[in-house]
């Protein structure tokens, strides 16, 4: 089985193992992805026959770089999401080994970005700005006001748009998986309280 779709059904598997995890008790549609790793057990007269690990004993490792370091969000969700993929391929019979690292070891955020399209890194958590370096259509995210509030953005960017924006990538060899909540960037000055656009009169600001 190809790298690129054993990866695609680790993250299915992880997805669903978070569903399970922030959702409390599983109900009958919690993690339907789960309930596929593993047959039930069926009666067959005094002994109950259990299924085998249908994954052969195959290999794989998932390198995993983003800038924050140990202890922030984008780290802790890394490492939830090395310990589910690790143990549900466990349990289908593939030995997947998730490496992660943090703190910018394998760059900044645009190498990293590189290395996706080169396939020397498999997955990285990043911000929106320097994918606007690949694709002009992420530099909208650098506009002011563009969201009034997370509820606009979180329907805005789990929709639709959203949906289009993450299957724009695939024109620079990246796949996006979904977006990640990062907060609303500030603007910040010695000069006076910004709270709506005409504040920004008169004041120099740098930008990134």
């Amino acid at each position: 089985m190809g790298k690129k779709r054993v990866l695609a059904m680790f993250m299915a598997i992880a997805l669903a193992a978070g569903m399970t995890a922030c959702g409390g008790s599983a109900d009958s549609g919690s993690a339907p992805a789960l309930a596929d790793t593993q047959a039930p057990e069926q009666e067959t007269g005094e002994e109950t026959a259990q299924a085998e690990p249908s994954g052969g004993g195959e290999s794989y490792v998932i390198k995993v770089g983003y800038g924050t370091n140990p202890g922030h969000p984008i780290d802790l969700g890394s490492i939830l999401f090395e310990e589910e993929v690790e143990a549900k391929a466990k349990e289908i019979g593939y030995d997947v080994d998730v490496q992660l690292f943090p703190s910018a070891q394998l760059g900044s955020e645009k190498e990293m970005i590189e290395q996706l399209q080169m396939g020397t890194l498999d997955m990285c958590p990043t911000t929106t700005g320097p994918l606007g370096l690949f694709n002009s259509q992420y530099l909208v995210f650098d506009l002011p006001y563009l969201f009034l509030n997370y509820d606009q953005a979180d329907a805005v960017l789990d929709g639709e748009i959203g949906t289009e924006m993450l299957s724009a990538l695939e024109d620079q060899n990246i796949v996006g998986l979904a977006w990640w909540e990062n907060g609303f960037r500030e603007l910040t000055n010695n000069k006076k309280p910004i709270t709506k656009p005409e504040d920004l009169s008169g004041l120099k600001l740098r930008t990134m």
